[in-house]
């Protein structure tokens, strides 16, 4: 996939860009604060009409402003020439293919996949349990739509029995969800299991280009609880009722579960020095990429948020070794990037606005 043209009205600090993309290869180079990060999280954007950064997309409007306005232009594997349009603020919310209004997010979320890696990507591994099972979340959804039909639905149906444990609700009121989560929780659960299985090949193959052979990762599906059927987790949630009601809020299930991470067989939140765990999250991202080219036949645009500066050398060159050269790449710094053997097309960032310098062969 290749994003040709990019046009931003109203978008947090900047104001009206339209932006040509020529080539594989867009660095943008300015001093912090200036905007950058704002114009690739407009990219990340496309693949779920979700921020990296925030939940909350009426804080991508700028200031004074009611809606924001992106236009995209992208040359499709499978779909040819695509235009995108996406307009949203606090009293709109409107999403064009081609022309056609989509009514439904599931039908537009992984067809054009972004794969974001940022600073934040090191709580992968140091944070809680809800940022690995983000991260997981994310990849399953863009490559596997009813997955992302199933989780949607299934936190819908949790936060409608997290009300009714604040309330004395009846027993009939609790089954009605209760039985929907029950199908939804095996579907989760099985998805999640099958696709870490499916993934932990193309992670160690990742991880072997930015460390030594004998240090082998592992990643491991940690469900909350064994969902083996629906009937054992509706039977769970109903043995588990005067818990929860003395909680206020569902305390076991897939929304619990976590993702385990591994060097040479021991926790890397615990035990991994920072240097490894930055080869861990980059080959989690590298697999990424691998996995969805994979699954879905698209070969995903990729995003990097001012991460070079943080690797030494020697990873930045293994980093950028490990991405296949025909991937359309935006990443962003206040310096070049070295050692990348790429020809960057530059763009001077400053103050929200965007003049293209030229190119430059790093």
């Amino acid at each position: 996939m290749n994003l040709k043209r990019l046009h931003l009205q109203n978008y947090r600090n900047i104001e009206f860009e339209e932006l040509e993309f020529e080539g594989l290869y867009q660095y943008f180079l300015g001093k912090n604060g200036q905007g950058k990060t704002n114009l690739l999280e407009s990219i990340g954007l496309l693949s779920s009409i979700r921020s990296f950064r925030t939940n909350d997309l009426k804080q991508l409007v700028q200031e004074h402003f009611d809606a924001a306005g992106l236009f995209y232009i992208l040359e499709h594997e499978k779909l040819g020439e695509v235009e995108i349009l996406l307009k949203f603020g606090s009293k709109t919310r409107e999403l064009r293919v081609n022309g056609e209004i989509v009514k439904k997010l599931s039908d537009f979320t992984g067809l054009f996949p972004v794969i974001v890696l940022s600073s934040l990507d090191m709580e992968i591994v140091r944070g809680a349990p809800s940022v690995r099972r983000s991260f997981l979340d994310q990849l399953i959804c863009s490559v596997d739509n009813s997955y992302f039909v199933a989780l949607r639905n299934f936190k819908t149906a949790l936060s409608s029995r997290n009300s009714l444990l604040k309330r004395n609700a009846t027993n009939g009121e609790f089954l009605a969800f209760e039985n929907l989560m029950g199908d939804l929780a095996l579907h989760i659960s099985e998805s999640r299991r099958k696709h870490v299985d499916q993934m932990e090949a193309y992670f160690e193959h990742a991880y072997s280009i930015f460390a030594p052979e004998h240090e082998i990762p592992r990643i491991c599906y940690l469900p909350d609880i064994e969902i083996s059927d629906v009937e054992s987790y509706r039977k769970f949630l109903q043995d588990n009722r005067e818990r929860d009601k003395i909680l206020k809020s569902t305390q076991r299930g897939p929304h619990r579960d976590d993702l385990d991470i591994r060097l040479i067989d021991r926790k890397a939140k615990e035990f991994a020095s920072e240097g490894q765990q930055r080869g861990l999250v980059s080959a989690l991202r590298i697999c990424q990429i691998t996995y969805t080219r994979q699954q879905t036949g698209v070969l995903p645009l990729i995003v990097a948020d001012d991460i070079l500066g943080e690797f030494d050398p020697e990873r930045r060159f293994h980093f950028w070794s490990a991405l296949r050269e025909e991937m359309q790449v935006f990443a962003s710094g206040t310096e070049m990037p070295t050692k990348s053997r790429r020809n960057w097309n530059t763009f001077k960032v400053s103050k929200g606005s965007f003049q293209l310098e030229g190119s430059t062969k790093e």
